[in-house]
Formats: C-alpha cells, structure tokens, sequence
C-alpha cells in the first residue's frame, strides 16, 4: 500500500492509503469510525491484502481532524464527514474511473448514509456496526454529557487513553441529517451488514431497520460480538469477502 493526500476546498489535506491490484474489478473505499483512523489498529493492512488477491483495490482514509488528516478533530460534524466522503469519491472519479464499493465501519457507516446522493460509480455497500440513529447512539454513548453539548458547552471525552474535545455543534448537525430518508438512495443498490448482537455503543437494532429499508441487503447478526468484534475480527472479514465474491466477483 501507498500513502496519498487527497486536497480539499478548504486548503487542508486527507490522508489515505491506496492499493491497487493491477487489473481492478472495484476500489473499496473504507470509512472508519468516530474515534478511530484509516489503519483500523493495523487491521486495514491484512483486508487490503484480502481484497487485492480478488482483484479489488482499496482506499482508506482520515477523515479531516482524525488520523494523519489536516483540520480538528473537535471540529467533526457528520456534515464534515459526509465532505470528506464526497471529496475522496470526486479524486478516485477522476483519476482511476473504476466502480467503488463503501464500507463503513460505525460512524463512517452514519457518513455513507449522510450523502444524500451516491454517483452511479457507487456500486454497493457494507455496513459494519453502524448507527442509523445517531442522536440515540450518542446520547447512549455519552448519556449526561449529550445534554451539554446540546445546551451549547464543550466536553472532554476519554477514548483509550486519548482525551477528545467535542463542541455543540457536532450534535446540533445531527439534526441536518434524515438518514431514515437516505437510505432510499440506496434501495437498488446491494449492502451487506454486519452487526454484533451484543454491541454495546451502537444497539443492533439499527442494523435491522437498515436491513429493513434496503430490499437487495444481506444482514448478518453475530452472536457475543461487541462494537469493535473483540475477538471476532477475523470472522467479520471472512464473511464479508465471501459476500463480496457472491455479490460481486462471480
């Protein structure tokens, strides 16, 4: 894999890493989750190579303020995620015109539903513990500390041993968003979704209203998995692949 910047309007940089098989059948593009970055703990590597051996290419990238990206990660909204998306769509258009399929893992997962429109390059997509209900998911994952932001005050959150400041207006824009809606963008398009049932940030029932509402889905709901599949990493990327062979490489 190598790593690429990907600009943006407002002068800052993506970071991503790019691998491409020689003949292409598809580039996935990867979208982590709130608190993480491209490399996925390193796990990014060992799906990239996965998915090079079947003639798929990957993208994965920092959204702005995550990661080895420009901006501030106190300045992330689902707006701003959404843009980023969009952006890094826009550059692998133009510069390698093959047909894309989005994986989202939890709130990267929210950011594919947030674009109110998907190009025709938008072949299908994979959804791995993500929230449709985002203003519930975050209520639950911050319980008191919601009521904050949402009264205007900034808070300080613990992820690891990493401290995050979150402003207001990450929660005021939730409001922005009818993911409920969006998801008809997606209703001809195939998805797989992958959702552990003892997730205990994103509840699994958001998987099934997603599953739901997209007639060419497949869910898959694991039993004992939590939020990050400790211990079953590997077996959300088994399947995943074997759905994408009989989805897309047969």
């Amino acid at each position: 894999m190598k790593k690429i910047t990907i600009g943006k309007n407002d002068g800052t940089n993506l970071a991503a890493w790019l691998d491409l098989p020689p003949q292409p059948f598809y580039l996935v593009i990867v979208c982590h989750g709130f608190f993480g970055a491209k490399e996925n703990r390193g796990r990014i590597f060992t799906l990239a190579a996965e998915f090079y051996t079947r003639g798929l290419g990957t993208l994965a990238f920092d959204f702005g303020g995550s990661g080895e990206s420009g901006g501030e990660f106190s300045s992330v909204t689902l707006s701003s995620q959404a843009d980023d998306l969009k952006t890094v769509i826009d550059y692998v258009e133009e510069n390698f015109k093959l047909p894309l399929i989005l994986l989202g893992r939890s709130f990267g997962g929210s950011t594919i539903l947030a674009l109110r429109q998907h190009p025709s390059s938008v072949k299908g997509c994979i959804f791995w513990s993500a929230p449709l209900d985002v203003k519930n998911t975050f209520q639950r994952i911050l319980g008191n500390l919601y009521e904050e932001l949402a009264e205007g005050r900034n808070i300080k959150v613990m992820d690891g041993e990493r401290e995050y400041i979150l402003r207001p207006e990450l929660v005021r824009d939730f409001d922005q968003h009818e993911l409920q809606r969006n998801l008809a963008v997606l209703s001809g398009k195939p998805a797989f979704i992958c959702h552990g049932q003892a997730d205990e940030v994103v509840d699994f029932t958001n998987a099934l209203a997603i599953h739901e509402s997209l007639p060419r889905s497949t869910l898959a709901l694991i039993e004992n998995a939590d939020h990050r599949f400790t211990d079953m990493i590997e077996l959300r990327e088994e399947i995943t692949l074997q759905w994408l062979e009989d989805t897309f490489l047969k």
